[in-house]
């Protein structure tokens, strides 16, 4: 039965919370850029030439998917898939893997066989935070929704200035963890929502704007997300006041429902809703007579809105880092994100000890270091510490909960000597976005780059 109010559609979520004897698994989404072989951003043919050499490169393995005469993703056998992003960047989403250092050393070889294929093409494949490019030289891909999207955000003013940077320049690592009930995706939720801060600052990775006249950043992927719509993007303020786990799936769903919807899918089709209220829909059950809501229609709507963590039904994924800086181990480098994140959540000690740490902070300081971490980063005010200091104590505790699932069988090598990596540059109050610059001052954008660029196979 369709759920129509926010308590119904809390009620699904916490239904779908996954059995308790299926062990946790972790989900990864890597957002990169694709440059010619000049550095210049690409065109919608040399993208699809990549997505065509991906697929031939492993016959048997990869499914093309079409909209209309363009080739926009490619579907594995596991879940996994390769997909066109608004600006020419690619996404590899990779299927569910049982612990960081399996899912990093996967997605590694996933990419160095996408970088194998880009290179024979004369393309590059970067990492980073961010294309490195001017807004205005990279090109708009060829989908229906994104057309939609851009003019959505167009209209909203300077309340969404930097949503076109966000749609064609931004890259980030994404993390998807499992939840069981109502009581773990709400502490999965409140720990992502008030973290989100220090794992923005820890992992910046796009000190750069290339054109645009905003001043300098740790992280200008982290100021695009906050100037592209009010509506869908940040934090729940009313979930973070929640008492209760039912009513922390209660405000997510209806900050969910009332964000305006964009597009609804028709089959292959995006047709633009205008800011339409999908609780309104959801409420009359049809879209127009004999035209019924279905629970998809409600996952689509989900899945356009950009909060720091978004629930889908069994897990949540954790949306707040920049892009990976690939360096000479891509493994080590992929696990770094997901180490942090699974060493808070599935430790409950770990996971207790960070939100009580966390949740210290009131609201007014909390969406004051959130403003700030974009051009600051570690040096970013929390209260009358520095997010540098939330961030070595949350790191730590990161290093505590992985050491314990190691020792329980439960996680590999691969994630401690990450987690080791980021706690070591923390100490030092540096963030990737620091190696960056001192990367192109010494050598200018040939070797930044170099330091961006995925290794082939």
């Amino acid at each position: 039965m369709l759920p129509r109010t926010a308590a119904e559609v809390g009620a699904v979520l916490a239904a779908k919370g996954l059995p308790a004897e299926r062990p946790t698994q972790i989900g990864l989404e890597i957002e990169l850029g694709l440059l010619d072989g000049e550095g210049r951003p690409v065109v919608y043919p040399q993208v699809r030439a990549l997505l065509e050499r991906i697929a031939s490169d492993a016959p048997g393995v990869w499914s093309e998917v079409f909209e209309g005469e363009h080739l926009v993703a490619l579907k594995g056998p596991m879940g996994d898939s390769v997909t066109l992003e608004p600006g020419g960047q690619v996404e590899l989403s990779d299927g569910p893997m049982p612990n960081v250092s399996e899912a990093a050393q996967g997605a590694a070889k996933k990419l160095n066989a996408m970088s194998s294929a880009a290179e024979a093409l004369g393309l590059q494949l970067v990492g980073g935070g961010l294309q490195p490019a001017s807004l205005e030289d990279v090109n708009w891909m060829p989908k229906g929704r994104y057309a939609i999207m851009r003019a959505w955000f167009a209209s909203l003013g300077h309340a969404g200035h930097l949503a076109h940077t966000m749609m064609k320049r931004t890259l980030s690592v994404q993390v998807s963890l499992d939840y069981r009930d109502a009581a773990g995706a709400e502490e999965l939720l409140r720990l992502a929502f008030r973290a989100a801060p220090a794992a923005t600052a820890i992992f910046a990775a796009s000190p750069w704007h290339f054109g645009a006249s905003e001043g300098e950043f740790q992280t200008f992927r982290g100021e695009a997300w906050r100037f592209t719509d009010p509506s869908r993007q940040g934090t729940i303020p009313t979930l973070l006041d929640a008492q209760a786990p039912d009513a922390a799936l209660e405000a997510y769903a209806a900050h969910v429902l009332a964000s305006p919807m964009m597009f609804r899918v028709r089959g292959d089709d995006y047709l633009a809703m205008e800011g339409r209220s999908f609780a309104d829909v959801l409420a009359a059950g049809e879209w127009s007579p004999g035209d019924p809501v279905s629970e998809d229609d409600l996952w689509n709507h989900n899945g356009s809105v950009f909060t720091d963590a978004r629930l889908k039904p069994g897990l949540i994924e954790l949306r707040s880092t920049d892009g990976v800086v690939p360096g000479e181990d891509l493994a080590l480098a992929l696990a770094e994100v997901p180490a942090f994140w699974v060493g808070l959540s599935y430790d409950p000690e770990a996971r207790t000890q960070a939100l009580e740490r966390l949740c210290q902070l009131p609201h007014e300081e909390f969406r004051a270091a959130q403003a700030a971490v974009p051009r600051q980063g570690l040096a970013a005010p929390w209260g009358s510490e520095r997010v540098a200091d939330l961030a070595r104590d949350l790191v730590a505790m990161a290093q505590a909960g992985l050491s314990r699932l190691q020792e329980a069988g439960r996680e590999g090598e691969l994630a401690s000597r990450a987690l080791a990596q980021v706690a070591a540059r923390v100490e030092r109050s540096e963030s990737p976005s620091d190696t960056l610059r001192r990367r192109e001052a010494a050598g200018g954008r040939s070797a930044l780059l170099d330091a961006l660029r995925v290794p082939k196979a």
